[in-house]
């Protein structure tokens, strides 16, 4: 029998903040900052206006649910943070 995992909301959906962190099911130590507003991606213009959510901000702070899942302290200079393009996404 194949088990399909979904991922899973890590409790940090806030109309707020406008995001919502999912950790990926294939690969437990990656987590996904998804907004939670339509957008075009990291081309989109609202993300340069004023009072906009720091979505790379916030995906930097939430490095602390990588060493939760982890067990134990990660290093800053051990950690990646990706952004994919438009030619990058599925």
């Amino acid at each position: 029998m194949i088990r399909r995992r979904t991922s899973k909301s890590i409790s940090r959906k806030d109309k707020e903040q406008g995001f919502s962190i999912l950790q990926n099911p294939r690969y437990p130590y990656n987590f996904i900052l998804v907004p939670n507003l339509a957008m075009l991606g990291m081309e989109s213009i609202a993300l340069s206006r004023a009072g906009r959510t720091d979505y790379f901000g916030y995906a930097w702070l939430m490095r602390y649910r990588l060493m939760a899942a982890y067990g134990a302290a990660v290093p800053d200079d051990r950690l990646g943070l990706a952004i994919n393009s438009a030619y990058g996404r599925s």
